[in-house]
């Protein structure tokens, strides 16, 4: 769950610049990026990473990657593609829902693998950081979902950027693409996220 997370991160964080100023904030978010695809694959490659283990640790790693790659093709688009095309986020939301259950699978078997801790430690780690990772981020996500499920059954509760009221609108003054998901908004957020920050020179 935390590379839908991250990729949702960098759509916002980009955004939050003017035009004219995203390509070093591109390219710190692309890099750092490309870091998190690399470290699973260096992990891979230990010399402690094919020894045996109960649990099929490297299958789950190589499974692991695969969501990472395609967290990393997101970033890509997210930060170069504008706009965006309509079909986009909904692939994106259903990638979402694959990374979390992703997380449930990576629980089960972590919780299983105690023993690979003394044979494949590294692998190990990386697994467990990545759970943990994951269920920080469904808990970030399900938080969200909350609020914007109250503001859709109550408008304006949560936030009304018109009406300068709600109970998240003074956070969004300081982080005003944290309410937005994608291609979807609520009272007026998307005009807030897309309005660019002031940068003095």
């Amino acid at each position: 769950m935390w590379q839908y997370l991250w990729a949702h991160i960098v759509f916002h964080t980009v955004r939050m610049f003017p035009r004219a100023h995203r390509l070093a904030i591109r390219i710190v978010l692309l890099a750092a990026s490309a870091m998190l695809v690399a470290i699973p694959i260096i992990v891979m490659r230990l010399p402690h990473s094919s020894d045996y283990c109960k649990q099929d640790l490297m299958s789950t790693a190589v499974a692991m990657e695969v969501f990472i790659i395609f967290m990393f093709g997101f970033v890509v688009v997210f930060s170069v593609q504008e706009p965006l095309l309509p079909r986009l986020p909904v692939v994106f939301h259903a990638y979402g829902a694959a990374c979390t259950l992703f997380t449930i699978v990576l629980a089960v078997i972590v919780s299983g693998a105690d023993t690979c801790r003394a044979t494949t430690p590294e692998l190990h780690s990386l697994l467990l950081v990545a759970l943990i990772a994951g269920f920080v981020s469904i808990a970030v996500v399900a938080v969200l979902a909350v609020l914007w499920i109250i503001d859709w059954y109550r408008p304006g509760s949560v936030l009304d950027s018109k009406g300068k009221r709600g109970l998240m609108y003074e956070l969004t003054q300081i982080f005003p693409c944290l309410w937005v998901v994608g291609e979807n908004a609520v009272s007026g957020a998307r005009e807030e996220c897309e309005r660019p920050m002031k940068v003095k020179v």
